[in-house]
């Protein structure tokens, strides 16, 4: 081996000799167990917080509206239907708000 100088040379030989002396050592005969160190874990994300409970829907009221047959459900749905008549609507007024605004012209005068 060639080296540039004497200190790595010196250098090189003691990592040599402490090698050769951790070989020969009794702890270095016996087999090792352990598995080589792995990465760590990478920490675990915080637990989102438990949404609130929602509140119970209350009880759905009675209908109050005109009651024509006894029977409730979709007979009461049909004979609803059936007993419906346009005479008894009110004219409803509506206004149309479809039209373009027109432009409010200033004659500016010089």
């Amino acid at each position: 081996l060639n080296f540039a100088n004497q200190q790595d040379a010196e250098a090189f030989a003691g990592g040599m000799l402490r090698a050769v002396q951790a070989l020969k050592s009794p702890a270095a005969a016996a087999p090792r167990q352990s598995a080589p160190p792995s990465a760590p874990k990478p920490p675990q994300p915080p637990k989102a917080p438990q949404p609130p409970k929602a509140p119970k829907a209350p009880a759905m009221p009675k209908s109050s509206g005109p009651k024509k047959s006894g029977g409730g459900g979709r007979g009461g749905l049909l004979s609803s239907i059936e007993g419906f008549s346009k005479g008894g609507l009110k004219k409803a007024e509506t206004v149309d708000k479809s039209a373009p605004i027109a432009a409010k012209s200033s004659s500016s005068g010089s």
